[in-house]
């Protein structure tokens, strides 16, 4: 399904979601998301996407752009760095979170993503809660990650 097609509802994240999931796993929290290209040839813009976080402790996802989609994921145990921060007035209006993680799973690697509570429409009903979730996972792992 490539962007055009996006249909934009919550059964539509939790069933594209589901196709990441490792045989046993299971989705704990899912979010709409803008997902950012990393790399030297990456371009400023963000695609629309969705994020997931898993009771395995793995991040999933999918970038939706105009000539198809792209598959994230990242292992909990990969991660070496978390770098989380609110916009300075789009998190205290929206709830806005910027999120990069960096890990290393045989190549260095990293993932930037923009969750935010207030999304468009109502399409999305537990989106406030599921930031709240994957902000708090990310907020534990990243003082784990410090305490090493």
């Amino acid at each position: 399904m490539s962007l055009f097609q996006m249909k934009s509802t919550e059964d539509e994240m939790y069933s594209m979601l589901e196709e990441l999931l490792l045989p046993g796993e299971r989705l704990e929290a899912c979010v709409t998301a803008m997902i950012y290209q990393t790399g030297f040839f990456a371009t400023r813009y963000p695609s629309a996407g969705y994020i997931g976080l898993t009771d395995s402790g793995r991040l999933v996802g999918w970038a939706m752009h105009l000539a198809g989609n792209e598959r994230l994921a990242v292992d909990f145990a990969y991660v070496t760095k978390i770098n989380m921060r609110k916009p300075l007035i789009s998190g205290k209006l929206a709830g806005q979170r910027d999120i990069f993680i960096y890990y290393n799973d045989g190549k260095k690697q990293q993932m930037h993503f923009l969750m935010q509570e207030k999304v468009g429409g109502n399409k999305f009903p537990n989106q406030a809660e599921n930031v709240q979730r994957i902000a708090d996972e990310l907020e534990y792992l990243r003082s784990t990650l410090q305490n090493k």
